[in-house]
């Protein structure tokens, strides 16, 4: 029997979606990547984005093995890496511009804008391979294959199906039951567009990089972006699983949601309270007749696993998403390095027949078990992040826990219970 390479599917063009099919393609690996939404636009590649922050041994590892390092630091620095922790009352308790010399020498985590980053994946892939607008409506596995419902897109089979498609994956159903469970925050997203010329003082405030204030439940994180803008995120900790309904949030625009926002916040400083107000208003005007974002965050229970299913694996959130620690984007694109290697070297083997599928089951069984115990390092890490920074104290017990985390990685290695990270709140936002 003559060799070919197998059917290869990838759903969701999120980055690990992308990073997967930009790899594929480099090893000259067949495969069709579906997303749901349209071919983004230039206009739309244009806006403002959060910023997500790589890190060496994965995002970074997996542009340098796409050969486009350059074009990734050419893209960097709208946000720089410094970070700026204060209290409620925004006093600043962390202030990275003031830290020790010794710190420039911890190993670099750019960061580049999520549209930024996609725009350079998408330059990696040829065009022939990406199905947009094709929603999902059901997969099927069958004898050694998987049927992709596409609606009125067709029914499409492939050999391997690799679920990237985010918190409320259809292809990891075909694995587990198992669904995200509120996490007990609620993040609104909010931008400033020309922050320094409009709002001096609170750019002076908040920085050039990363800036969180933290306390008596609450936080209020804000990244430097694109065009002098400011992405700003106010989170509320509630068990309340869908506050922006409870509170009229909801379907509102920014500047009546501020009316919401404000009093949650009224132990919070008057800067900082100001700074709320400001991106209210901005947002309004940056997106007339918009809802604001206010979205309940969700993630998959720690250490979750799955029986395999023969040709089917998954990827970075639909795999092991969590809440946002700075870990999401380079997990998924650390995953779909490993996936690369595996799917590259199973083809390169031009196996046939059973021995095909049992190498592949076999090696996909092994990227798993690796996968799901990265993520649930990760997420034991998030939680426990998470919970202290918007927790009561968040400012100072954030803090604290930060310059641990510093010192310890100018010494060579973080403590026994973390690991060093920086914010990736867009993914929060977004994903």
């Amino acid at each position: 029997m003559s060799f070919q390479q197998p059917r290869i599917a990838i759903i969701g063009g999120g980055p690990g979606g992308l990073t997967l099919a930009a790899l594929l393609h480099k090893h000259a690996v067949n495969f069709i990547l579906y997303d749901l939404r349209p071919s983004p636009s230039p206009e739309e590649m244009a806006k403002v984005s959060g910023s997500l922050d790589m890190h060496a041994e994965a995002g970074l590892a997996a542009i340098e093995a796409l050969g486009i390092t350059a074009e990734f630091t050419a893209l960097t620095g709208e946000c720089s890496e410094a970070t700026r922790i204060a209290n409620y009352t925004a006093e600043i308790l962390y202030d990275e511009d003031e830290a020790p010399q010794e710190l420039s020498d911890l190993p670099s985590r750019p960061e580049i804008s999520r549209n930024n980053l996609t725009v350079l994946l998408l330059s990696q892939i040829p065009a022939e391979h990406m199905k947009w607008n094709h929603k999902l409506v059901s997969a099927t596995p069958s004898d050694r294959e998987v049927s992709l419902d596409f609606g009125e897109n067709g029914i499409h089979q492939f050999d391997i199906v690799i679920g990237a498609d985010g918190a409320w994956s259809k292809i990891r159903k075909l694995l587990t039951p198992v669904k995200p469970v509120y996490a007990g925050v609620q993040f609104t997203t909010l931008t400033i567009a020309d922050f320094s010329s409009k709002y001096p003082d609170q750019a002076l405030l908040t920085g050039s990089g990363t800036f969180m204030a933290l306390g008596k439940s609450r936080g209020i994180v804000v990244q430097r972006g694109a065009h002098d803008s400011a992405r700003i995120y106010a989170v509320v900790s509630t068990e309340d699983e869908h506050w922006a309904k409870t509170t009229g949030i909801d379907g509102r625009p920014a500047s009546e949601a501020k009316a919401v926002l404000l009093p949650a916040f009224a132990e919070y400083g008057a800067a900082l309270q100001s700074l709320i107000s400001s991106a209210c208003d901005e947002e309004t005007l940056l997106n007339p007749g918009s809802a604001v974002e206010c979205r309940p965050m969700y993630a998959l229970p720690i250490g979750m696993t799955w029986d395999r299913l023969p040709g089917v694996t998954l990827l970075g959130d639909a795999a092991h998403l969590m809440l946002p620690s700075g870990e999401g984007v380079n997990l998924a694109m650390h995953d779909a390095l490993e996936l690369s290697h595996l799917l590259s070297n199973i083809c390169k083997a031009e196996l046939t027949g059973e021995a095909f599928h049992a190498e592949l089951d076999s090696k996909l069984a092994a990227y798993e078990s690796e996968m799901l115990e990265r993520g649930k390092r990760e997420a034991v890490d998030s939680k426990m992040m998470n919970d202290m920074m918007y927790g009561e104290n968040g400012g100072e017990e954030f803090t604290a826990w930060f310059k641990s985390m510093m010192a310890a990685a100018m010494e060579g290695g973080p403590p026994e219970d973390g690991t060093a990270k920086t914010a990736d709140n867009e993914r929060a936002a977004e994903e």
